[in-house]
């Protein structure tokens, strides 16, 4: 419940206190919003279309700009829809 809040102040204050940097704390909140926002919209999405939705929503955010290097190893590393493991 303290991850899915919407409004994000007690994932903040837990992600604080991992001492992850301020790109990694962003990304996590960022992910979190998409997530919610997909949740709340009903759709019935497949897997795939679920992963794409999420990577297109994270990639734009504004906050992405900010954090580019990051996000993209995020996206690289094997979280973006191509590399899922579709099991």
């Amino acid at each position: 419940l303290m991850v899915l809040d919407p409004r994000n102040f007690a994932l903040k204050a837990l992600l604080r206190r991992t001492g992850l940097g301020e790109a990694a704390c962003t990304l996590i909140v960022v992910s979190a919003d998409a997530f919610r926002d997909l949740e709340r919209s009903g759709r019935v999405l497949s897997r795939e279309a679920f992963q794409r939705l999420m990577v297109e929503r994270v990639a734009s955010h504004p906050s992405a700009s900010d954090h580019e290097a990051l996000w993209l190893d995020w996206l690289d590393d094997g979280l973006g829809p191509k590399q899922v493991d579709a099991a």
